[in-house]
Order: structure tokens, then C-alpha cells, then sequence
């Protein structure tokens, strides 16, 4: 990523760059694509370079047979939020991302049907070959849910 680029210029890109994640957003909501339909009622809250916050409401059908988040919801969560971070460090002119090679997931707490949660993630490192992030699900009060190391394999077609 080029760091020459002055801040009305990374302000304009992530402009872009956010409305290009809406657009895949929706478009594949729209489709049906698998796991799509749980953005339909996030919230995006911020979304910085290498940094992401979004927030949720627990449905019924996340949930299993005790109304807890079902763990792998927030693993999906933990993933998909870490790839969105993923995607806020590249360039507008190469949204050509990688895949999830290795996650590894704690799970603190339960969330129950119709609580507010946030699944903040952040990149930690970013090599030729490799992303690093972390992703992490909290509720209203600050207590942690869930939280998750996520290792992401850059395409060769970006170095």
C-alpha cells in the first residue's frame, strides 16, 4: 500500500472502498448467497484502515437449541468481519483478496436472542504472503463473547 497518499486521498479511497463492500454486500444478499442474509442487519459503525466495528442484533435463527449465539455464527462473524478489515487496507484498484488459511477462536461468554453485540477486528500485520488479524465480539456492557486470530493467504497476484 503506498503511504505517499495524502489523508483527502485515503479519505476518498475508503469512500470507495466502502461503498464497493456495500455493493458486494448486497448484491449478494440479494442472491442468497450463503451466510449473506446475517448482514442484513448489521450496522457498520466504523470503518478506518486496518480497523472495522460492526454491530448486530442475535436473532432467533443464530441461535441454538438454548437461544445462546450458536458458536459457529460467531465464528462466521469473527471471519467475515476480519475479512472486511482485510479488505479496508487495499488499494480501490486491487480489491483482489485472499482466503482464511488458519482462525482460531475462544469463546468467553454466550450472547442470547435480541442483545446488541460488536465484532470489532483489526489487522495486526500485513506481509507479501500473509495478513494478520484479530477480530473480537463484545456486548453493550463490554463484556467479551468471542474473540479470534485470523491468518489470511495473500493472492500471488498481488505480490
Amino acid at each position: 500500500m503506498n503511504n505517499n497518499i495524502d489523508n483527502s486521498s485515503k479519505n476518498n479511497n475508503t469512500l470507495h472502498t466502502i461503498e464497493s463492500i456495500k455493493r458486494y454486500l448486497k448484491k449478494n444478499i440479494e442472491n442468497k448467497s450463503y451466510g449473506f442474509n446475517i448482514f442484513k442487519n448489521a450496522q457498520m459503525k466504523k470503518f478506518e484502515n486496518g480497523y472495522v466495528e460492526v454491530e448486530l442484533i442475535i436473532k432467533k435463527e443464530f441461535t441454538n437449541e438454548k437461544q445462546f449465539a450458536h458458536g459457529g455464527f460467531l465464528a462466521f462473524l469473527l471471519d467475515s468481519f476480519a475479512s472486511v478489515c482485510y479488505i479496508s487496507t487495499l488499494e480501490l484498484s486491487n480489491l483482489n483478496f485472499g482466503v482464511t488459511v488458519n482462525m482460531n477462536v475462544s469463546y468467553i461468554s454466550t450472547a442470547k436472542i435480541n442483545e446488541k453485540i460488536t465484532v470489532i477486528s483489526t489487522i495486526e500485520k500485513n506481509t507479501n504472503f500473509l495478513v494478520f488479524a484479530n477480530s473480537k465480539i463484545i456486548k453493550e456492557d463490554g463484556s467479551l463473547v468471542a474473540m479470534a486470530n485470523v491468518i489470511f493467504k495473500v493472492p500471488k497476484s498481488n505480490y
